[in-house]
């Protein structure tokens, strides 16, 4: 069984998601926007993973990609495919279920805590996470709840994390995100974080003290969600996919 991965950096990798997915019999394939071809359709992924990056959602003019991205995921959501969107992801998501996407004042960056919501018809993949936890944030938009998803996280007018009819899942933090992917961004972006009034040194800190448990969260999530996706898959009619 395959999972469409959509990458639009390698700066910004599926991380701790990687690992549980495959460990669950997964296999993974990458659709890298900068460079491949998107899928004719999603016929033979029985998953999609839609990952962050430095695009932002009104960027269209710039990134050509954006709208075949949406295409990708507006189909998922047809399908019920179970579907996870990050950051990017999650905003293009939010933006295929028709939610209000906006810029922020200011980007949120580092770590933040949230608190979670319980049950649901997701609640057997969100049950992962405990009631308030830690996140790792870098972004400048965010996402409202769409008309008929499921609030995970945050507030209505301000969703840090859904659920969309009990198939696709939209987390505007990175929920991917381990101890060498931040360092990584860090180092990429240190003159941002200065702009911004954050201590590169503090980022790398608080990570240090947090990110081990973020991982086993996320891999936690990760093996759920992979069970839903066997639970929902069906046999693949070709193993030519057409693309990078």
């Amino acid at each position: 069984m395959k999972v469409l991965v959509i990458q639009t950096q390698a700066l910004v990798p599926i991380g701790s998601l990687g690992q549980p997915l495959l460990e669950a019999g997964l296999d993974l394939a990458y659709w890298h926007t900068d460079r491949g071809r998107a899928p004719g359709s999603l016929e033979d992924f029985a998953g999609v993973v839609a990952l962050g990056g430095a695009a932002n959602p009104d960027q269209d003019d710039q990134y050509p990609w954006l709208a075949k991205e949406r295409d990708v995921l507006s189909e998922a959501v047809r399908r019920r495919i179970p579907t996870i969107g990050l950051c990017l992801g999650a905003e293009l998501l939010g933006q295929v279920l028709d939610a209000r996407v906006n810029r922020l004042d200011r980007a949120e960056i580092g770590w933040h805590e949230v608190q979670f919501r319980r049950g649901g018809t997701d609640a057997s993949v969100t049950a992962e996470f405990s009631d308030q936890s830690y996140v790792f944030q870098w972004h400048s938009y965010s996402f409202d709840l769409p008309a008929g998803g499921q609030l995970v996280a945050g507030t209505p007018e301000k969703a840090e994390a859904f659920c969309w009819n009990g198939s696709a899942w939209a987390f505007q933090f990175h929920l991917e995100a381990d101890a060498k992917i931040i360092g990584d961004w860090v180092a990429e972006y240190s003159r941002l974080l200065l702009d911004h009034g954050i201590a590169p040194d503090d980022v790398l800190a608080e990570t240090a003290d947090r990110s081990s448990a973020y991982v086993l969260q996320a891999h936690r999530f990760g093996r759920a969600f992979a069970r839903l996706v066997h639970a929902r898959s069906r046999p693949s009619r070709s193993t030519d996919v057409g693309f990078e």
